[in-house]
């Protein structure tokens, strides 16, 4: 896929559709009202809910859910740049100054270079903080499997997602996987 946001729609503790909003829309759209209003639609990148307007025919339900989902970016269109102060010692400016490019574009480089690294941001665990608590806030060990996703133990969170019912267990360590490179956490999906 390319870099369109993508979006799970589950019932009870299994997966109905899973893909971009033309995927979510094609697939749930046939659906009856009452089927409808029993699916939780999770936004992968955020972890959070969503809601569509199912009513008209399915094109007509994919564009009020593309408008829906257009954000506002601030910054520069071309590179989606968002302009924020940051405060830093004379000692990081003038090594900053040093590197032979601009401030920006050498923060940037060291954030992509750390991004590479294995490292995470508070926004990927978030999301899979919101979809374990959309999906499996009631369930036995949720409140132990948030405690763990917050101190970076992806071993002991994929041991207690396996108890889970349904698609939850392969799911959500596939997603906590995608955010942390967790290989244990890979390798209990598999004996699930």
């Amino acid at each position: 896929m390319t870099n369109e946001k993508t979006f799970v729609a589950f019932r009870d503790f299994h997966i109905v559709a899973r893909g971009t909003i033309d995927v979510i829309v094609a697939a749930l759209h046939p659906l009856s009202s009452a089927e409808q209003a029993g699916l939780r639609l999770l936004d992968e990148a955020t972890g959070r809910t969503i809601d569509l307007d199912w009513r008209g025919n399915a094109d007509e339900a994919v564009a009020r859910a593309k408008a829906q989902l257009v954000s506002k970016s601030k910054g520069r269109p071309k590179l989606g740049v968002e302009s924020r102060e940051i405060t830093l010692l004379p000692r990081h400016w003038t090594w900053l100054d040093g590197q032979g490019r601009s401030a920006s574009a050498t923060l940037r480089a060291l954030i992509d270079q750390c991004a590479g690294q294995g490292t995470h941001s508070r926004a990927e665990i978030d999301a899979i903080y919101w979809q374990m608590s959309t999906l499996a806030g009631d369930l036995p060990g949720f409140e132990e499997a948030t405690r763990r996703l917050y101190a970076a133990d992806w071993d002991e969170v994929g041991e207690i997602l396996q108890g889970w019912p349904g698609d939850l267990p392969g799911y959500l360590v596939e997603r906590l996987h995608a955010v942390t490179g967790s290989v244990r956490a890979d390798e209990n999906a598999h004996d699930a």
